[in-house]
């Protein structure tokens, strides 16, 4: 099913500053998962795309087709084809009337002027949205969450420290015996170094890349889920996911030059 919106050529013209002149079968298209022909139908109405837009005023659409899955915004002619949809199928047809006004004034004084038009809202007859109401609850959930992701953030990164330490510091105790006797048979303190760094680099970096790969196979599924809190742009999650990766690795890699001292300590002794 598709969801399409519709707009007359003087409502875009008027919203977007852009002067369109199109004839009743004309019309300018913007399409998201959907591949149109250079001729459509809505209904029985046939319509030629005289040319594709990215500026479409998703807010102050004149009319609404209910669909799920992909979305069809029009520029058409002029009301008389907007008439000429809707009476072919009114019982899906759904039009909307929007005025949207830029306040002066501080924070304070917008809510206070949008309090009394949201406690009217519940009569159903108009719908009010604000834009500081709005950010008091997007800043009060997303706040709670920032916090949470904050703080299990330093309790893992903390439990990991301490794991790290505790296995160097138990690893360096049982091989301490071994490398004394690999030293007792002629290796030398370089060759012995070497042999620390390698074991200590599968140890500690195998977890990491295995994480790596975790997080790439779960990509689309985390993307899906942030979509639900209204997060629909991929590539600054993406680019979030990197630099959430980045800085761990950078954090991973300090800890291990910091527990391999500590373990080579432990075996020279």
């Amino acid at each position: 099913s598709t969801e399409i919106r519709l707009l007359t050529a003087d409502d875009y013209g008027r919203l977007t500053g852009h002067t369109v002149d199109l004839e009743p079968e004309e019309v300018l298209v913007q399409a998201e998962n959907l591949d149109l022909p250079d001729t459509f139908y809505i209904e029985d109405l046939p319509f030629h795309i005289a040319g594709t837009i990215m500026d479409f005023p998703r807010y102050n659409s004149s009319i609404l087709i209910s669909g799920q899955t992909a979305q069809l915004f029009l520029v058409v002619a002029d009301e008389t084809v907007v008439s000429a949809i809707s009476d072919r199928d009114a019982s899906r047809v759904h039009r909307e009337f929007r005025v949207q006004v830029d306040l002066d004034g501080t924070e304070e004084e917008k809510l206070a002027f949008v309090d009394p038009l949201l406690a009217a809202d519940a009569n159903d007859v108009y719908s009010v949205i604000s834009h500081q109401d709005n950010a008091v609850d997007l800043y009060t959930m997303y706040g709670g969450f920032l916090f949470l992701g904050i703080f299990l953030g330093l309790l893992f990164l903390m439990a990991t420290v301490l794991i790290m330490y505790y296995k160097q510091l138990t690893e360096g105790y049982e091989d301490r015996k071994r490398f004394e006797i690999l030293q007792n048979v002629g290796m030398s303190h370089t060759e012995v170094r070497r042999s620390i760094n390698s074991q200590i680099l599968i140890v500690f970096f195998l977890p990491l890349v295995t994480a790596g790969i975790h997080v790439a196979f779960d990509f689309p599924f985390i993307f899906r889920v942030m979509t639900l809190m209204s997060l629909f742009d991929k590539k600054l999650f993406a680019l979030c996911t990197a630099g959430c990766f980045l800085a761990f690795t950078v954090f991973y890699i300090v800890v291990y030059l910091l527990t391999s001292r500590l373990y080579y300590r432990i075996v020279r002794k």
